[in-house]
């Protein structure tokens, strides 16, 4: 987001966000006749099991964005990965499958697993898209939300200018983003009842020989394989007959290994092949670097193990947090981000 205050700037635009972010309401992505209330905090991240496995004195270490630069930070792991897409009851009934009570639990071999994993996915980039474009709308328009967002942060609403130049192509790219979400969680969301996924749903699973140092539960809609060859023709993704594939991508611990899930509509399967196979069947090793720039450049809920991030040197820490903050505006060339290996964080590959 370009914004421009008339003064202290980045303290204004910090303080603002975040008034915004207080008053969007919540709503529960089902939508139907069962919810119980406003949507609550759920992890796109199981908690009890697989942060838990990560977590160091309750807390893990993320990623986040502060004004215009990374870093890695240190979260409660209560509140790590958090996104509030449902109601109790929805978060509880729709996710049953992968609320683990235990590591064992986690079924690589469970279509039904894959499929939560695939639609916890798919609401959290479509919860992340329709908070961006309230808080795009409210910002452009200076709505009533935005007057109120001021009030409760004590900001006086005459005094923040806009880079007006850059709002418009921002809105218009999240209504496009969010367009595509919806119309993926909907189709995904279809299918909760189902007693075989087969006909709808294709995925991989393999567990990596290496101990889990982070995890990511993301939906994802690369355009590249894993080696940077393209997947398909980016230019028609706005052709309603030929819209943009999506996955789903898991990697959890699992036991003294990494278990590693992609997971997507079977309409998706066209166009995203190369990157099933390569998942695959690529040794362990051959795949471990290729997995890590995909993460890198389109997962922005990675969750790590603290000591691990500890591990990493000066130039390893500064090279991912270079390409995670490059990835944020616009997909990398596989190509360009550096090799770092998030499987084995502290060991330069």
């Amino acid at each position: 987001m370009s914004i421009e205050l008339s003064r202290d700037g980045a303290r204004m635009a910090s303080v603002l966000l975040a008034g915004l972010r207080k008053i969007y309401r919540n709503d529960c992505l089902a939508r139907d006749s069962s919810c119980r209330g406003k949507a609550v905090d759920g992890h796109s991240v199981q908690n009890s099991v697989v942060l838990d496995a990560l977590a160091e004195n309750n807390h893990v270490s993320m990623v986040t964005l502060t004004g215009d630069s990374m870093r890695f930070e240190l979260i409660g792991r209560n509140k790590a990965t958090t996104f509030s897409g449902f109601c109790s009851n929805h978060d509880r009934e729709l996710f049953k499958e992968v609320d683990y009570a235990q590591l064992r639990d986690i079924d690589l071999s469970s279509p039904r697993q894959a499929y939560q994993h695939l639609l916890r996915a798919a609401a959290m980039e479509l919860w992340k898209k329709r908070k961006a474009v309230f808080i795009s709308n409210a910002i452009a328009s200076r709505n009533s939300d935005f007057v109120r967002a001021c009030g409760i942060m004590g900001l006086n609403p005459a005094g923040i200018a806009f880079d007006q130049e850059s709002l418009v192509p921002m809105g218009y790219g999240q209504r496009l983003g969010l367009k595509e979400s919806w119309e993926n969680y909907t189709e995904l969301r279809r299918l909760t009842h189902r007693s075989t996924f087969s006909d709808e749903i294709v995925f991989v699973s393999r567990i990596l020989r290496v101990p889990a140092n982070f995890s990511v539960v993301s939906g994802v809609s690369p355009t590249q394989d894993l080696f940077g060859s393209p997947l398909y023709d980016v230019g028609r993704v706005i052709d309603r007959d030929y819209p943009m594939p999506h996955m789903g991508l898991a990697i959890l611990p699992h036991g003294e290994g990494t278990a590693v899930l992609v997971a997507m509509p079977r309409k998706s399967r066209f166009r995203l092949q190369p990157i099933l196979d390569q998942v695959a069947k690529l040794p362990d090793r051959e795949l471990e670097i290729p997995l890590s720039k995909l993460v890198i450049n389109n997962c922005e809920n990675s969750v790590f193990k603290p000591s691990a991030v500890e591990s990493m040197s000066a130039d390893e820490k500064g090279k991912c947090l270079r390409d995670y903050l490059r990835s944020v505006d616009e997909e990398l060339s596989v190509r360009e981000i550096a090799p770092i290996n998030l499987f084995r964080l502290g060991n330069l590959a």
